[in-house]
């Protein structure tokens, strides 16, 4: 009895030890890959926000385009980078309807970048229509998140 007793010791203390190394990775890994970004754009009275939540790959947040004396439009952002690259689905209020949009943006240095071209609408989402001729042209700034 004395023999199994000494073999199962060590292969219990083995699997702990392995077990303990893998959460401890696990979580550092993902500390390194969070991040709360924000990115804003003012053009005279018209304001413009981008807050980011990022996990990995994952991104959710808020987004806001205020025209001055307009109707705006105030949603959520959740969906994924790939790169340098971001495709995010805009939820918001706009004139009391609800819209998804899907949104295509570009991250370049300090700024984040929206692709924009004419959309259409597939199965209640609004895309991009021709997303090989849409041109990312709205430059948002990195700024303090608040």
């Amino acid at each position: 009895m004395k023999p199994f007793r000494i073999l199962v010791l060590p292969i219990f203390f083995i699997a702990c030890q392995k077990n303990t190394t893998t959460q401890e990775s696990s979580t550092k890994g993902n500390l390194s890959l969070r991040d709360t970004l924000c990115y804003e754009q003012k053009l005279e009275k018209d304001l413009t926000t981008l807050q980011m939540f990022i996990q990995g790959d994952s991104i959710h947040g808020k987004y806001s385009i205020q025209p001055f004396e307009k109707d705006g439009a105030i949603g959520t952002v959740k969906g994924i980078r790939k790169g340098s690259t971001m495709t995010l689905l805009y939820t918001y209020v706009i004139e009391g309807a609800t819209q998804i949009e899907e949104t295509q943006w570009k991250i370049e240095g300090e700024n984040v970048i929206r692709k924009w071209g004419e959309i259409e609408d597939k199965n209640g989402i609004l895309v991009l229509k021709y997303p090989e001729k849409a041109i990312f042209n709205d430059t948002l700034s990195k700024v303090s998140c608040q």
